[in-house]
């Protein structure tokens, strides 16, 4: 049986007793992906600068494989990787343009970065595997992304299966090549595995998510303060149920909501966000069946997106992992944000915030299970920053090899033989 096969029989009792017991706020899912077969999947949504309704969710499944989901739900692509999360951050500079580059961790503690086609979505390697944790005793286990509003440095988070957390800072080096070096030793560490995590750029704040514990936060500057307590699982004092999954933030320039998933009770628990808030509990709330969809049960991945993305998802769009889809396996389900809201009585979304705008008077990027996407502009060059502003998107840079789309050149695949085996979905 492979290590990362979960949700767990209990998890599942626990996710339809929680489902038997209802919450006062339910929502139903608009559209659903297809099914995958092992668990969990941690999605993060992309936003298509192009067109947003061509926008793709990207997600690891419990195989290592990295798979592509279109707004309908259907499968574009799969690449095995050995991938154990993912993350984007976009409008990154290298060699004179930006583009949007997908993070992945790998459970051989690597780093692999990859451009996203700002049309397609077609990822190219974006530079060589880059060693992260290399002092720790576990393996990497999830992944999320942040630019600094102040520097507009970009930097990548990363978490072992125990808790341990580092930084790195990323950026293009001399060829156009992505690379990164290791800074703040703050040692972070929650002392058990993560749910998940999620960035604030406005507010410089990372929320992570501990699977016993509960809802923390820490500084995202390098060399700022530790973890704080949000909210716990302790015997109803909080509004969280352990085993605790992923964490997931709509922005709305300046406010907002933070959503967690309660994989032990197959609901999720939203809290206020805004910079310097206290972040207070607003509301628990399920996914339940509509729409000719069955509902969510034991989540663990989570992702949101608070940009209209076309027609379908207007006022943003909010991705959670079926642990127990109809058929026995898992899935993903795509719950509009504007149902949410009506359903729950939140402000009237504010979809405004496009994660390609700059930073200087927007929230900029994405959030999901383990992400928290950079956006817009800032400095480039080294970790010492500064240099020219880039130029507009380009989808590739002078040391990238094209992956097309994740269907892929065999020449690349006999190349990368030993660690990634890739495959188009039919």
């Amino acid at each position: 049986m492979r290590a990362r096969l979960w949700p767990s029989v209990l998890f599942g009792v626990l996710g339809v007793a929680g489902v038997a017991l209802g919450q006062s706020v339910t929502v139903s899912p608009r559209v659903q992906s297809g099914d995958v077969a092992t668990g969990p999947l941690l999605p993060v949504i992309w936003e298509n600068p192009v067109d947003p309704s061509a926008s793709r969710v990207y997600a690891v499944d419990g195989s290592g494989d990295l798979l592509q989901f279109l707004l309908d739900g259907s499968s574009d692509a799969s690449a095995s990787l050995g991938a154990r999360d993912v993350a984007v951050a976009y409008d990154v500079p290298m060699g004179g343009e930006v583009s949007d580059v997908l993070v992945v961790g790998t459970g051989a503690n690597v780093l692999s970065f990859f451009t996203l086609d700002p049309e397609t979505g077609a990822l190219t390697v974006a530079g060589p595997d880059l060693p992260v944790l290399t002092a720790s005793a576990s393996t990497l286990d999830r992944v999320a992304v942040y630019q600094s509003p102040l520097s507009g440095q970009f930097y990548a988070f990363v978490a072992d299966r125990t808790g341990n957390v580092e930084q790195w800072q990323f950026f293009a080096d001399s060829s156009g090549a992505l690379t990164a070096s290791k800074v703040d030793p703050r040692g972070i560490g929650l002392g058990e595995q993560l749910g998940g995590w999620v960035v604030d750029e406005a507010d410089m704040r990372v929320y992570v998510t501990g699977r016993s514990q509960g809802l923390y936060r820490f500084d995202a500057e390098p060399g700022g303060d530790g973890l704080s307590l949000v909210d716990s699982t302790s015997g109803g004092a909080g509004d969280l149920v352990p085993p605790v999954g992923g964490v997931a933030l709509y922005r709305a320039h300046g406010d907002g909501y933070l959503v967690v998933a309660n994989t032990g009770s197959s609901d999720f628990a939203l809290y206020d966000r805004g910079p310097g808030t206290a972040n207070d509990f607003v509301t628990r709330f399920q996914i339940g069946a509509g729409n000719g969809l069955d509902g969510v049960q034991s989540p663990v991945g989570l992702a949101v997106m608070s940009f209209g993305l076309g027609s379908a998802f207007p006022k943003g769009l909010l991705v959670a992992q079926d642990g127990f889809s109809a058929s026995g396996q898992t899935d993903l389900k795509y719950v509009a944000w504007s149902d949410l809201a009506t359903a729950a009585g939140l402000a009237t979304p504010d979809a405004t915030d496009n994660p390609h705008g700059t930073l200087e008077g927007t929230d900029g990027g994405t959030a999901d299970g383990g992400t928290g996407g950079g956006s817009g502009g800032g400095a480039g060059g080294g970790p010492a920053g500064g240099g020219a502003g880039p130029a507009p998107h380009s989808g590739c840079s002078a040391a990238s090899t094209t992956l097309g789309g994740l269907g892929f050149l065999a020449l690349l695949a006999l190349a990368l033989r030993r660690r990634r085996g890739l495959r188009r979905l039919g």
